[in-house]
């Protein structure tokens, strides 16, 4: 489990700022239409890599990547990106904006329940597909895979789990954009799964921040402030990405900036799981 960065852009990047092997790569995309859009994707990549402090040359990656992903959608790019390298086997975003799937076609990316879930409500497909989507785009093993091979553990929820028919465990979230949907999904670096996923409550949640931070359990209560626990940023991270990991859950950036105390970290990681 990780946390994921993304990044948005609305605007082509200009030619004269290009790399070298970018305007390689400009130069051999025909049509307009086509170069407009590569040049806003790389907009968005290249505000990323800087965030992150990596090179910032988008030619000098390959794509698609395992550990990058980029989707655009009228004028609009998004790109996303791990916080720490190496921590997924596979990440995938999608965005779809201005588009109303159609009924008819959902047999193509949904399964048999997921279908009667959605009926024909033009939110619900758009959802799913970009679910769907941002799923294939996480599974390094998707060479001859249809989308509806991915099934959601619950397909009513806006992030969750979800598995492909072979067993490869997926995790996504979906949120509302203006003017449409936007989802990111991962695929776990360690496919190891517990017999049992832990309950999340605080008893658990305190008993891992204590060996995580060697704070004793017992000065920690649920209103401890967590900015007393990890002094800096990176610790915090650091411990969030391991809970993560220990309660098979999914935060995003916004998340952790909602969360002050070890009561709403708690809510937080179960919200993350599904669990409520």
């Amino acid at each position: 489990m990780t946390l994921v960065l993304i990044a948005v852009a609305d605007r082509p990047l200009t030619e004269i700022s290009l790399t070298p092997g970018e305007a390689e790569r400009l130069a051999g995309l025909p049509g307009e239409g086509r170069r407009r859009s590569w040049l806003t994707a790389r907009h968005a990549l290249r505000r990323l890599l800087t965030a992150c402090e990596r090179p910032s040359d988008t030619s000098a990656y390959r794509l698609p990547s395992e550990q990058l992903s980029l989707s655009h959608a009228a004028g609009i790019a998004v790109a996303a990106v791990p916080l720490l390298p190496g921590t997924v086997n596979g990440i995938g975003v999608d965005l779809e904006l201005d588009r109303d799937p159609v009924p008819a076609t959902a047999r193509f990316y949904l399964t048999r329940t997921e279908r009667q879930l959605a009926g024909s409500d033009p939110r619900s497909l758009l959802r799913l597909w970009t679910v769907k989507e941002a799923l294939y785009k996480a599974d390094p093993a998707n060479a001859g895979t249809a989308l509806f091979e991915y099934e959601l553990d619950d397909p009513a929820a806006p992030h969750g789990t979800a598995r492909h028919r072979s067993g490869r465990r997926f995790h996504y979230r979906s949120v509302p954009v203006h003017r449409g949907v936007l989802t990111i999904a991962i695929h776990p670096k360690s496919s190891r799964r517990k017999p049992l996923m832990q309950t999340i409550d605080y008893d658990a949640v305190a008993r891992q921040i204590s060996v995580l931070t060697g704070v004793p359990i017992t000065r920690l209560s649920p209103g401890t402030v967590l900015t007393d626990l990890a002094p800096d940023s990176f610790t915090f991270v650091e411990m969030a990405v391991d809970l993560q990991e220990e309660f098979e859950t999914m935060l995003s950036q916004e998340d952790l900036k909602s969360v002050v105390t070890v009561s709403d970290l708690v809510t937080r990681l179960r919200q993350g799981r599904g669990d409520e």
